[in-house]
């Protein structure tokens, strides 16, 4: 049972492409099966009788077979038996009758499972979904018969077929160990009487070796003695089955050791998946964890090395030990506000090093919380900015020689709206991931381990872990230097631009409509283009939280005649004030805190769109707010 990693990317089961035939004389039971079952998407077709029955299957292929025993033209056995010819097709008995004697003998004519037909019969159509559900994942399972007993191998063959696990033989201890040694197998079936070899000797030699010994183990005996019993199981098996047995004893068992197995393999998978999760952010990222005080009580090797501190000198101080003394307070109000609201906070962060020098993080900061809601720690994690802010501030100082500076600071202006864009992409999944994590946590602490629960947090980890992964190539795409005009439709250029600000709008709750009339293909500079762009609603974005607006919104249009194409990016954020209108861009020219502008944004737009793309931008004010025009030539 491969369970990590191959089957982690298994394609999800379809129940619509899942076909099921009731074959149902009553027709209240009829219709609930059938209206239930279609509610739960499987493809359901109706009979009332045998006859019936037997013409949709000659006319279909079914999956499933919900088989009531008795119909008013005959009983069921004669259809059974033949469906033994169509391994594929399972069935299920729903009837009223129960008589131990006949679930016996169906149960071992290879049908699936057999239910009663009682007041109870909506929870039952829900354990039936349950059965189809659980036997898709039965085929990644390997099951090992040690028997001597043809009549038993074969029985216990029909019994666990059905259920899809995939199952071996072997008539001797030495035949069973050999196909141990070869084959992957999740559980045992071990007879004790063996002709060669004594079951608890074989039980011994499977839980001895690191190879086998976490494989469960189920013993058959025909005996009953406590002392045996007590023996194989302080030997390691799971469970111990007296001959003869009932069907449907033996199937629980198998079923239920399965399930734990499953379950084990896919909890340890997911520590491991976790561990990498951590490794990877371990390694690229500096990391430290505080108290909902802001008492550091964890910090990675990163964190260490760029603050120049030990882990001893860290853990167990105030986080403002690396607060450099010049970052303005208002940030770490701001910050703590937004942390003790559980809401997560992104930003750039001046710090000092233990020798006294200055480094600079873009930081997030996510509150992760206990199972009542109250917050446990927070996690921060953060990349390394100061050379690109050193870069930044050298800038400042070199007025004298603005054009090469401004040349130089457009690639990194690009970057740091990539690296912004980046934080709003990446934060939500890492805090669903941490949320996660923390419920796992609480989940085998409290001993309540779900297997459907774990089934869930590893598919949201495995949809989380791709969408960064997606978010990274989208940004490496952007960042790839142009070699050259590009044909391209300017609709597909605003596309990728909203896809890289996706999080960002949903995070500002920031309303976008889009009216993209141009259908023209230009020779343009899509990733420039793109750039201009992310400014443009950037700024749109700070502008909100400059002023109240209760519906925040940003337009975009596309228009298009003989010669141009043309962009109208709009808010309702209030418009520019009209004595910087003229000002607007000009170098080194912001109306934002220091803090958070160069004042280079819509210089540099300006310069690529006039300089590099032979078009211009322009800006003016409506009732509600600035209007953005942007012309390419076509």
């Amino acid at each position: 049972m491969r369970i990590c990693p191959e089957n982690t990317t298994n394609t999800v089961f379809n129940k619509g492409n899942y076909n099921i035939l009731i074959v149902e004389d009553s027709k209240f039971v009829n219709k609930l099966l059938c209206d239930t079952l279609s509610k739960y998407g499987y493809h359901v077709q109706t009979s009332h009788t045998l006859a019936e029955a037997r013409a949709a299957l000659s006319a279909s292929r079914f999956d499933l077979i919900l088989l009531d025993l008795h119909l008013p033209d005959g009983d069921s056995d004669g259809l059974i038996e033949e469906m033994k010819n169509v391994p594929e097709t399972k069935i299920i008995v729903l009837t009223a009758d129960d008589d131990q004697m006949t679930r016996e003998h169906v149960f071992q004519q290879g049908v699936l499972d057999y239910f009663n037909k009682d007041n109870k019969l909506p929870f039952t159509i829900s354990l039936i979904n349950n059965i189809i559900e659980e036997i898709q994942q039965n085929s990644a399972a390997s099951i090992l018969i040690i028997d001597d007993s043809m009549l038993v191998r074969s029985l216990l063959s029909i019994l666990l077929s059905p259920r899809n696990y995939n199952i071996m033989t072997a008539n001797n201890a030495q035949e069973g160990l050999k196909i141990l040694k070869e084959q992957e197998i999740d559980l045992v079936i071990l007879d004790m009487e063996l002709p060669d070899m004594h079951g608890t000797k074989v039980l011994n030699m499977i839980k001895a070796d690191t190879a086998t010994m976490q494989i469960e183990v189920i013993v058959l005996s025909g005996t009953s003695e406590p002392n045996i019993i007590s023996t194989v199981l302080k030997q390691g098996a799971c469970s111990f089955i007296k001959k003869p047995f009932a069907s449907e004893e033996l199937i629980h068992s198998v079923d239920t050791w399965i399930s734990y197995r499953r379950e084990k393999l896919l909890r340890a998978c997911q520590q491991h998946t976790l561990q990498e999760y951590k490794y990877a952010i371990d390694r690229n990222s500096i990391v430290s964890i505080t108290n909902e005080k802001g008492i550091i009580t964890s910090a990675n090797e990163n964190f260490c090395k760029i603050s120049g501190y030990s882990k001893e000198e860290l853990i167990g101080k105030p986080h403002n030990i690396v607060r450099h003394p010049d970052e303005d307070p208002s940030v770490f109000k701001e910050l703590w506000a937004t942390i003790q609201a559980k809401k997560p906070w992104s930003g750039r962060l001046k710090n000092l090093a233990k020798d006294g020098h200055t480094y600079y993080v873009d930081t997030t900061i996510s509150p992760l919380l206990n199972i009542d809601g109250s917050i446990k720690e927070y996690l921060a994690i953060r990349h390394d900015i100061t050379q690109i802010m050193q870069t930044h501030n050298q800038l400042n100082d070199e007025l004298n020689e603005k054009d090469a500076l401004i040349s130089m600071q457009s690639r990194q202006a690009a970057m740091g709206e990539m690296l912004s864009m980046i934080t709003h992409q990446w934060k939500q999944p890492l805090s669903t991931m941490s949320a996660i994590s923390n419920r796992m946590q609480m989940d085998i602490a409290l001993e309540k381990i779900d297997v459907q629960n774990l089934e869930k947090y590893a598919k949201t980890i495995e949809e989380q872990v791709q969408y960064l992964s997606q978010t990274i190539d989208d940004f490496k795409n952007f960042l790839k230097p142009s070699t050259g005009k590009e044909l391209t439709k300017v609709s597909d250029v605003i596309e990728n631009t909203m896809k890289l600000m996706e999080r960002l709008i949903q995070d500002k709750q920031i309303d976008v409509v889009m009216n993209l009339e141009s259908t023209s293909m230009i020779e343009t500079y899509p990733r420039e283009l793109v750039q201009v762009l992310i400014k443009l609603i950037k700024n749109a974005a700070d502008a909100f939280e400059q002023r109240t607006a209760e519906n925040k919104s940003i337009s975009i249009e596309t228009k298009e005649n003989e010669k141009h194409v043309t962009i109208e990016v709009q808010d309702n954020a209030g418009g520019i004030p009209p004595e910087l209108l003229e000002k607007i861009f000009e170098p080194y020219f912001t109306t934002k805190d220091k803090s958070k502008g160069t004042g280079l944004g819509l210089h540099i737009c300006k310069s690529i769109m006039q300089e590099h793309m032979n078009g211009d931008i322009t800006v003016s004010n409506t009732p509600n707010g600035a209007r953005f025009i942007l012309q390419l030539p076509k």
